[in-house]
């Protein structure tokens, strides 16, 4: 009996949506969704830190949120010392519309989910709502960032 080789699975992109990625939306995904609404711009490392579960479950969550369209992963920021930085998550309409529909937020604004309001200032902010002003939080900042 011989076996047929089986293909060699492929990875899903990282800034471009798939179809058809299944995905059955649990407790976990919509603290991840509210707890990204209430900080506007988290990195994946601030989600790891503020939700329940392992860092490698939240992961793959986060990916499947991606592609299912809850949540926006905003542009690809290049290292100083060359490679990737960490993906930085904003929820989209999508997103912001299941919020709405489990009771977890009122009617949400036009400009929530503008791309153009999201920037690093965003981000820095939302470094010490998550890790606290401590004195090494800009150094903290910038290892999430870099």
């Amino acid at each position: 009996m011989t076996t047929t080789p089986q293909p060699a699975p492929t990875r899903l992109p990282r800034y471009r949506r798939v179809q058809r990625v299944p995905l059955h939306l649990t407790a976990r995904d919509i603290q991840i969704l509210k707890t990204v609404k209430d900080f506007r711009l988290l990195t994946s490392a601030h989600i790891q830190a503020l939700a329940n579960g392992s860092d490698q479950q939240i992961l793959r969550r986060l990916q499947k949120l991606f592609h299912a369209g809850y949540l926006h992963r905003v542009t690809p920021r290049v290292s100083p010392n060359g490679g990737s930085t960490k993906m930085v998550y904003a929820v989209t309409n999508k997103g912001l519309a299941q919020l709405q529909k489990e009771g977890l937020i009122a009617e949400p604004s036009k400009t929530d989910c503008n791309e153009n309001n999201r920037s690093l200032h965003d981000l820095s902010i939302d470094q010490d709502r998550v890790y606290g002003p401590t004195p090494f939080a800009k150094d903290q900042l910038m290892n999430d960032i870099v």
